[in-house]
């Protein structure tokens, strides 16, 4: 695994937020949301993230960490919030944090967190260089 270069302050460009209401077909065996269709939930605003700083084609290299710490009810409003963490040479650390929110009540959980690293592709799918982390100055 490529090692990557921390990030010490936030970058606008370099986050996404997923929100999606989970429905009855996205459930488990056991009636609540499926880890599967919360994986792939926090996979794609992991994916917009890296594709934003990027700006190209994206692939999932890894899911180095996937952490599922509270059930997630059929109807909650899941959000996805994603943030880069680290660049290497064509590699990016995206880092995921996912929400549960109880529409009617408007109260909130944080039910799963995760890492992902995703590599930028050329046109011919292959790795390419990715641009160095600066932050905005004005955050």
């Amino acid at each position: 695994m490529p090692e990557h270069k921390p990030i010490t302050q936030p970058v606008p460009h370099a986050r996404a937020t997923l929100a999606y209401q989970m429905l009855p077909e996205d459930a488990n065996s056991q009636g609540y949301v499926h880890g599967g269709s919360v994986t792939k939930l926090a996979d794609t605003a992991a994916g917009v993230c890296a594709a934003r700083h990027a700006r190209s084609r994206v692939a999932t290299v890894a899911i180095t960490n996937m952490t599922f710490t509270a059930p997630v009810k059929i109807g909650a409003l899941v959000t996805v919030e994603a943030r880069l963490v680290g660049v290497g040479r064509t590699s990016m650390q995206i880092d995921v944090e996912v929400w549960a929110e109880e529409i009617t009540s408007g109260e909130r959980a944080l039910t799963s967190t995760g890492r992902f690293v995703f590599v930028a592709l050329d046109e011919n799918d292959r790795p390419r260089p990715v641009p160095p982390l600066e932050p905005d100055a004005g955050t």
